[in-house]
């Protein structure tokens, strides 16, 4: 029987063609590290040196599965070939491209002596920061970097150093004295304001220093280029508003917007500042006669058609008073365009997509700054290439950089494309292949370095890129990462390498009911169409081609005022509890998962899991540090080390196994708080001034503590802590549950 092959199979076998530069849309479940991991054995069989070829993740662990899936690959067919046919035939398709990839690879690595099993590090698999930091040591004259410069990821105090260094040309007579005094006096005189916004700035840095041109510029010509910069920007948006609207209710919202604006304009006056007409900004649709266009001009129009339509949280109104410019009154005309106006608002229920661009406009800036604006915005223009190079000043005197600074430094080792360095030359020689993961969640300063690494590259000169990721799945944009990118590779290519798109549609990871109800869902959710300069990401369905169609999606909405007395939280915590209690009722042997987004959302749902009698065992979730039991067991861990541990001799006795009374521990502790609490405990002259019950319960701690500290040293830790929990009844004391924990 023929084997049955995913839908995207040509798209696959298309990947692994090492004479052509691609770009792989590859969404989640696709098997994008596999098919990474094909490219890169089918490349490592045609180099001459395993070190032409560089892959590019940017997480170390990410770097590291993948080396360790390449060997082993290797390994699967270093131990024969009568093995690796066993473990082909019993392979699936994909594992038997693999296995046979690996073959071509262990013959080349045989023929070559490249010895690739004892060093893996010829593998050049590494994280983009790494391969920054590769850069810009080899160059350190042209990147700016001093022989033992070290990368740290705190570089807070770095920054603020700078930003005093800033902050003191206030007191001196240099160039930029007049731009500080100036944003110091915008934040009315508060330095230290200053100093923070400066440490934030140069913290992300990244993200806006490209845009600052070096040398001089004449402040006007700048304003000028700016402002153009900000009419375009509102254009577009204006542009996406008109585009929004139905067809159908376009000329129902212009009837009506204008009858709400020529009613407030006539409540107004002829000053136009009478009732509730003088504070609207409504008024500006009288005489609308057709929907407003793209130009600054038209803002104001729209902003009226906002006013009428949308309440201050953003919603579409649910009522229209005389405020809206819909008085109540019984004239036939009033009361008919109360009535269309009330119809319109109604059939705009669905329109998503208006009612969120008529609330971003508000957050519209102005087409054009004032004067006290500019002069504002100019300065800090000035100060913050400044701020920066007092930055890399501090940067060379303490020998630590953040990554930000590497990645510069990087590109400034490779030169300009016209004045390549020696550096880029030798790398143009010595790489002749690229792979890159996660490529949708690549920055400006990446994908500028990825066009200066392959800068001359051409189709058919036996060197390639390839780029694999998922724009739908990119969450970087905070750290200067841009999904754009990745659209606009798609299209033109990276630099003048043009480059073959291919899409990976079958999704190996979850069931065929799962996937279709993704697909109809985020179809209606995310945008239309792809839109490199906003980021927007349409959606691109997948083919579920794995698992049984057994599985379901049910979404249990938690709505706002469900619930009153309990906390949102509570509430989304108690209905989880139930969710599991009942799923567990149907199939006791179900595997149940929680998926969150942070741990801080597990604060309630965890004490609801535990009240309700649920076992769970979490991950990195809930640190064992925290758990009471683990808490118990290390201040038995810290008593039994150290006998004049007060702390742990005191929580000690307040555990579930003693549980001495608060007034007990006081007549325990005494008045001298440097006497070993050990040493208390064993004086009975002390325990008789106990109550009954305190007695009763020191007295067995006592027979149980003394005699394993007595053989301290003389046996294993874990044997004495565990032994005195057991002797002392510990285990009685913890839930089912917690027992793991303990282990």
């Amino acid at each position: 029987m023929a084997e049955r092959l995913p839908p995207d199979q040509e798209a696959r076998e298309a990947a692994l063609d090492v004479e052509q530069s691609l770009i792989v849309q590859a969404p989640a479940g696709s098997g994008k590290t596999g098919l990474l991991i094909q490219r890169y054995l089918r490349l490592l069989a045609t180099v001459d040196h395993p070190e032409e070829i560089v892959a590019i993740t940017f997480t170390r662990k990410a770097a590291g599965e993948m080396r360790e899936r390449v060997l082993d690959a290797l390994a699967a067919v270093s131990d024969g070939a009568e093995v690796a046919e066993v473990a082909m035939e019993d392979a699936d398709a994909h594992r038997r491209v693999t296995l046979s990839l690996a073959r071509a690879v262990a013959a080349r690595d045989a023929a070559e002596r490249w010895s690739l099993a004892a060093q893996p590090s010829r593998m050049r698999i590494l994280t983009i920061d790494a391969l920054c930091l590769a850069l810009a040591t080899q160059m350190p004259w042209l990147s700016r970097l001093g022989g033992a410069t070290q990368v740290v990821d705190d570089v807070t105090p770095i920054y603020r150093q700078a930003a005093r260094e800033v902050v003191a040309m206030l007191h001196d007579d240099l160039p930029w004295s007049d731009q500080v005094a100036c944003l110091i006096t915008h934040l009315d005189g508060d330095v230290r304001r200053f100093e923070s916004m400066l440490v934030e700035m140069l913290s992300r840095r990244d993200q806006w220093l490209r845009y600052l041109q070096p040398g001089e510029h004449d402040s006007a010509r700048r304003r000028a280029e700016l402002e153009g910069e900000l009419e375009r920007a509102v254009g577009e948006a204006l542009e996406r508003l008109r585009q929004a609207v139905p067809a159908d209710l376009a000329d129902e919202m212009v009837a009506v917007c204008a009858y709400a604006g020529e009613t407030l304009a006539a409540e107004a006056g002829p000053g136009g500042q009478g009732g509730q007409g003088g504070n609207s900004m409504a008024t500006a649709c009288a005489g609308l006669e057709s929907l407003p266009g793209a130009s600054p001009a038209d803002r104001r129009l729209w902003q009226g058609i906002s006013e009428v339509l949308l309440t201050q949280g953003g919603g579409w109104r649910k009522r229209l008073t005389r405020r809206e410019g819909f008085p109540a009154d019984k004239q036939p005309r009033k009361q008919e365009m109360r009535a269309r106006a009330m119809s319109l608002l109604e059939r705009l229920a669905g329109a998503f997509a208006l009612r969120a661009e008529l609330e971003a406009l508000r957050r519209l800036p102005e087409p054009a700054y004032s004067d006290a604006q500019w002069q504002v915005l100019d300065a800090l223009l000035e100060i913050l290439p400044v701020a920066t190079a007092c930055l890399r000043v501090v940067f060379a005197e303490r020998g630590r950089v953040d990554y930000s600074e590497i990645t510069n430094a990087a590109r400034q080792a490779l030169g300009e494309e016209q004045a390549p360095t020696d550096l880029a030359l030798a790398l143009d020689y010595r790489i002749r292949h690229i792979l890159v993961d996660e490529f949708q969640d690549t920055s400006h300063s990446h994908f500028a370095l990825l066009q200066q690494l392959t800068a001359g590259w051409t189709p058919g000169d036996g060197r390639t890129l390839f780029l694999v990721g998922d724009p739908m799945q990119s969450i970087y944009r905070f750290r200067e990462a841009d999904v754009g990118l990745f659209l606009d590779a798609s299209v033109h290519g990276i630099a003048d390498l043009p480059m073959r798109f291919l899409h990976l549609g079958a999704n190996f990871r979850s069931r065929p009911a799962i996937v279709d109800w993704v697909n109809g869902v985020f179809e209606q959710v995310m945008p239309v169409r792809d839109d490199a300069i906003a980021g927007a990401v349409s959606y691109t369905p997948c083919v579920a081609w794995a698992g049984a169609d057994d599985g379901r999606v049910v979404v249990h909405a938690l709505l706002d005022g469900d619930g009153d007395a309990e906390s949102p939280r509570e509430r989304e915590a108690r209905r989880v509890a139930d969710i599991v209690m009942q799923a567990k009722a149907e199939d006791t042997d179900a595997g149940i998962a929680l998926l969150v987004r942070s741990r801080a959302h597990l604060q309630a749902i965890l004490p609801a899991l535990r009240q309700a009698g649920v076992r769970y065992r979490g991950v990195d979730i809930e640190p064992l540090a925290e758990v009471s039991v683990v808490e118990d067991l290390m201040a038995l861990t810290r008593a039994l080390l150290h006998p004049a541990d007060r702390v742990a001799w005191l929580a000690l006795l307040r555990a579930p196994w003693c549980g001495l009374s608060l007034g007990d521990l006081l007549v325990l502790a005494g008045e001298d708080a440097e006497a070993p609490m050990f040493e208390r405990l064993d004086d009975a002259a002390v325990r008789a001034g106990l109550s009954a019950d305190g007695r009763r319960r020191a007295e067995r701690l006592l027979s149980v503590l003394a005699p394993a500290i007595a053989a301290r040293g003389r046996r294993g830790l874990r044997r004495s802590v565990e032994g005195a929990w057991v002797a002392l009844g510990g285990p009685a004391c913890v839930a089912g549950g917690d027992i793991a924990n303990v282990d």
